[in-house]
Order: structure tokens, then sequence, then C-alpha cells
């Protein structure tokens, strides 16, 4: 992950076996305040649900515990949504 100095992460993430079309992504993380409270209001607008939200912590030094909720958007692509508790 990618931090800058206002706050904003960038993840990269690199398994590389598919091409993706031009200009496609597969996975966006998005850092927001309230993980459960936001996925509340896209699963009440139809999005496909890929994971409920949970607490986890990441495997980091130190741990950072974490929020994490994942959905499809809609060209497909993994959306995750990643609150730091």
């Amino acid at each position: 992950m990618l931090e800058s100095d206002e706050g904003d992460i960038v993840e990269l993430i690199a398994d590389g076996e598919d091409l993706l079309p031009e200009g496609a992504f597969r996975h966006l993380a998005l850092k927001v305040d309230n993980t459960r409270e936001l996925f509340k209001k896209i699963k009440a607008h139809g999005a496909e649900v890929l994971s409920e939200p949970r607490d986890m912590n990441l495997p980091s030094i130190p741990p950072v515990p974490v929020t994490l909720a994942f959905f499809k958007g809609p060209d497909g692509e993994i959306i995750e949504l990643f609150q730091e508790r």
C-alpha cells in the first residue's frame, strides 16, 4: 500500500495471470470512515456482494486493525471498502 501525506492510499496487487481489456482494472480499494454503514447503502442499491463486512488485522508490523467488505462494481471489478479501526 502506498500512502500520501494527506492519507490517500493506493493498493497495488500483482497477480498478472490474465490480461485485462485496455483501461479496465480488476480491484479498487476505497478507504472509508464507516465500512458497515456504507456497505448497507451499497447493498440496498443492489450491488453484488462478494464479502460482508468483517474485522481483521492486516499482517503488517505492527498489525493494522481494519474492517473490510467487497462487492462487484458496474463493470465487474472488485471494489473493497477499507476502514482502519
